[in-house]
């Protein structure tokens, strides 16, 4: 059996043939890849010069092998790495880094840069699973079928995954636009959280869908509250930080009504209900993660909050700073009930409180 398939991709315009493994591995389908989207022809004229890329085979430049004769002339990092290398890869393209130092790992067990990072941990790139699960599927059905596998068969496999490799490196191209937008309008304020911890809380106006996981890259933040420019707002926060957010839950339902002046809904049940908790809410609430959205993918039709970035950074200080009263008298055990401004939004602290005025009344009739 022939140890290389030949796969056309187009460079700069030019279809040419390249050279990868039979069931290439990963790294050689993501290279396939790089070089497709920033191959140039002064790339092909140094690295192609006879017409035939090979891409982890057959020596030449990408072939990371040693002679299998000699075992000498082994270079360093995965096919990918040395495609990135030759390309300028990840300097010119920056979302190409992880991919990149994800490959080289599984490929040879050696993390990129100084720190050991745990690179294979880094991204939930099943593709890289899914293709060696697909090519021992196909050889699988070859078999049961009592024929040899065809090239067409590896091929459909390969543009399939070559497809795959282009939606994470977007994704990834994705995440440093977030990153750039983040630098450029995220504002960070320390406030206070449960426990008295501080918490990091960054605020943005951005459209970008990797707002939240940049936010906690450049500012480590805790809670990120992104306004698109639709209006609509999504309040983020950072797993295990926090219990639940019932109280913002609460809070942040019963101000959104008020501000709209129609009220329909003060059951504390049902304020704090994961999803949309009742007729005509606006904040869909992802309990478990500790998120809230002003319209979803799924739920396009919420109209924009009418609560100011101020109204909402207010509300959040308020749910989860677990000292925060409104009057110094509130402590320990007194409460003005409606006449306190937080009275509506029900807080635990303030449940306590009342609760600890209960015990003490009835006491004082027993």
């Amino acid at each position: 059996m022939n140890s290389a398939i030949t796969v056309l991709i187009c460079v700069d315009g030019e279809q040419v043939p390249a050279e990868v493994h039979q069931d290439p591995h990963f790294e050689e389908v993501a290279a396939m890849v790089a070089i497709e989207d920033h191959g140039t022809k002064v790339f092909l004229a140094k690295y192609c010069s006879d017409g035939r890329l090979r891409l982890g085979v057959n020596g030449g430049s990408f072939d990371e092998h040693p002679d299998p004769h000699t075992d000498e002339g082994r270079k360093e990092g995965c096919c990918l790495r040395l495609v990135a290398n030759a390309l300028g890869l990840p300097d010119g393209a920056p979302w190409w880094k992880q991919i990149v130092a994800f490959c080289n790992y599984a490929d040879t067990g050696q993390p990129l840069g100084s720190r050991r990072e745990r690179v294979e941990a880094r991204h939930a790139y099943d593709s890289y699973a899914m293709l060696r699960l697909r090519f021992r599927d196909m050889r699988l059905r070859a078999k049961a079928d009592g024929r040899e596998v065809m090239d067409e068969d590896q091929l459909k496999i390969i543009r399939t995954a070559m497809e795959e490799v282009r939606l994470l490196v977007k994704d990834q191209q994705r995440f440093y636009q977030a990153m750039a937008d983040i630098r450029e309008r995220g504002v960070r304020t320390t406030i206070s959280g449960p426990g008295g911890k501080d918490v990091q809380l960054v605020v943005v106006d951005s459209d970008k869908y990797h707002i939240n996981n940049a936010a906690r890259g450049v500012f480590g933040a805790d809670v990120v509250v992104q306004r698109n420019t639709t209006g609509h707002v999504h309040i983020y926060t950072k797993n295990g930080v926090f219990k639940h957010l019932d109280d913002l839950a609460q809070a942040l339902k019963i101000a959104e009504q008020e501000a709209r002046e129609v009220v329909v809904c003060r059951d504390w049940a049902d304020l704090r209900a994961e999803g949309v908790g009742f007729a005509g809410d606006s904040w869909y609430y992802v309990r478990p993660n500790g998120q809230f959205h002003n319209g979803t993918e799924h739920f396009r039709d919420f109209e924009p909050t009418v609560l100011s970035f101020d109204d909402i950074v207010l509300l959040i200080r308020q749910a989860l700073d677990e000292d925060y009263f409104a009057e110094d008298d509130c402590r320990p055990a007194s409460c003005r009930g409606s006449a306190c401004d937080l009275y509506r939004y029900g807080f635990a602290r303030c449940r306590q409180v009342r609760g600890i005025m209960y015990e003490a009344r009835e006491a004082a009739k027993a």
